[in-house]
């Protein structure tokens, strides 16, 4: 079984079956004819509140696995969609052949991205971010920008950023973070084209 499928299976066990569980318990115990009707109509209201709320973990659960399984432009721009807000402006340009990369490379490509993103979100204060990828010479780049306040001087590496250079060291790529002289930050991730 695959990082990705336990995680999945885990994620039904540790929410859906424990919400299910619970709720089968409490309909166990509420189904004595002798309870107050107001009682019984409030406790009816209270599990169809809980069911809609293991539907709707259900579903982000199965759409978070559809995704996992789509081509990596198909999974960026829903990751783009998902970061876009009234607050902040979200774009993107992608370049044919990515979906050709293998599927480990587009795993790791798509979480250093996410990460990317979360991170400048997160804490750059700015309110422009651009995912860009450009294929030079034989390196493919996927570049984050961010038009946010930069790094301070004595940047301490977070464990988001360790992750991102783990998942770059997998696939043979390197990762660089640097300042943008006119404001903001800027992520490259280059791998073997």
């Amino acid at each position: 079984m695959t990082d990705d499928n336990l995680h999945f299976v885990q994620e039904i066990h540790d929410n859906v079956l424990q919400d299910l569980h619970v709720l089968t318990l409490n309909l166990s115990t509420g189904t004595d004819p002798s309870r107050d009707k107001q009682e019984l109509l409030a406790d009816m209201w209270n599990l169809q509140i809980a069911l809609q709320k293991v539907q709707t973990d259900l579903r982000a659960l199965i759409e978070q696995e559809q995704q996992r399984n789509a081509p990596l432009s198909v999974r960026l721009n829903g990751l783009m969609e998902f970061f876009s807000s009234d607050t902040h402006t979200v774009s993107h340009t992608l370049i044919d052949g990515i979906d050709k990369l293998d599927e480990p490379i587009q795993h790791e490509i798509f979480y250093i991205i996410k990460e990317a993103f979360a991170n400048a979100i997160k804490h750059s204060e700015g309110d422009s971010f651009t995912l860009t990828v450009n294929a030079n010479n034989d390196q493919l780049q996927f570049e984050v920008t961010d038009n946010g306040i930069g790094l301070p001087d004595q940047f301490e590496r977070s464990s988001g950023t360790q992750n991102m250079r783990s998942r770059i060291d997998r696939i043979g790529g390197t990762l660089t973070i640097e300042n943008i002289p006119a404001g903001g930050v800027r992520i490259i991730a280059s791998i073997p084209n």
